[in-house]
């Protein structure tokens, strides 16, 4: 185990794990701080809410970030993809006079 933890390959493989490790580690804390209930005000309203079933309101508050994201998300996929940024193939905007 100490003679190959000091060569080229282990120190390769070190840094390509954390390369992939380090984008995915970042994605959620920041998804959870650009999305309104990251910043915990969303919380308080469910918090606040007068409920017979706590549980429900839960689902709820849950149920809200995930439609939200799907949402967001899909539509902003569908623009880029429509939009043929990716490809290079833009399309063309003529002028009428």
């Amino acid at each position: 185990m100490f003679s190959n933890a000091f060569t080229s390959s282990s120190a390769a493989g070190g840094f390509a794990g954390a390369a992939l490790v380090k984008p995915s580690a970042g994605g959620l804390p920041a998804a959870c701080i650009l999305m309104k209930p990251g910043w915990g005000t969303a919380r308080i309203a469910h918090a606040a809410a007068m409920t017979d079933h706590p549980v429900r309101q839960g689902f709820w508050s849950v149920i809200g970030i995930v439609i939200d994201t799907l949402m967001i998300c899909t539509t902003t996929a569908f623009v880029v993809l429509a939009s043929g940024v990716l490809t290079g193939r833009t399309p063309r905007v003529t002028q009428q006079h």
